[in-house]
């Protein structure tokens, strides 16, 4: 269980980290890295909504951990996040957790203040107290040519830097890595990336007849 929840809090501050940097880009403009990101964020804002695939490894002593598959949907506010069976989603009534292990899901009552991560504006009206951008470097990978720019957390964290891989023509996200401060590395690299295509709400909410013999714990 510890793992698991591990692993979501990791996979949320990565998928959203695409969405989350608004605000971000009057900080520490030092060296290109408010500029860049201002760039990435001017083309994701013009998205109404996002289907990704990803990949999300642990890796630790450069060696790799776990290495994982997922989706991730977001439309607006509601979202929908599926890892190794195990799904977090919101449908702006409610949020809930549904554990593949142990087949049973946590239901909460929706809150805005409550998922700053998931949020696109509201994690990021105070995003800029928490971190400053450094710009690192450029390097070519794959016949691309990748941005590099650490954030580092201006308060104390279990972490000391999300490095963040940008495709300098596409400017998209390719890669992103929270690094711990127990040398454990959770990456989350980006396979695909459809935007504005059309998306059913239905995907987004509780539907208990989809769960056969489902434990439910409603905290609402």
């Amino acid at each position: 269980m510890k793992k698991t929840i591990i692993s979501w809090i990791a996979l949320i501050s990565f998928s959203l980290l695409l969405f989350t940097l608004k605000g971000q880009t009057t900080v520490d403009k030092d060296q290109g890295a408010g500029t860049i990101l201002e760039g990435v964020l001017a083309k994701y804002d013009s998205y109404s909504t996002m289907n990704i695939d990803f990949q999300f490894q642990t890796k630790k002593e450069k060696k790799t951990v776990s290495s994982l598959t997922g989706k991730l949907i977001i439309k607006k506010e509601k979202y929908h996040a599926s890892l190794d069976g195990d799904i977090y989603a919101c449908d702006k009534e409610s949020v809930w957790n549904y554990q593949k292990n142990g087949n049973e899901v946590n239901i909460y009552e929706y809150d805005e203040a409550d998922i700053p991560i998931f949020h696109p504006t509201k994690f990021l009206a105070h995003w800029k107290k928490e971190f400053k951008a450094r710009f690192i470097r450029e390097e070519t990978k794959n016949g691309r040519i990748l941005q590099i720019i650490d954030l580092i957390p201006l308060k104390n964290n279990s972490y000391y830097k999300i490095r963040i891989y940008i495709d300098k023509s596409k400017k998209e996200v390719t890669q992103t890595e929270i690094h711990d401060k127990d040398n454990t590395i959770y990456l989350y690299k980006i396979t695909k990336l459809v935007p504005n295509g059309t998306i059913n709400d239905q995907i987004f909410s509780f539907k208990k007849e989809q769960y056969p013999g489902v434990e439910i714990n409603d905290m609402r």
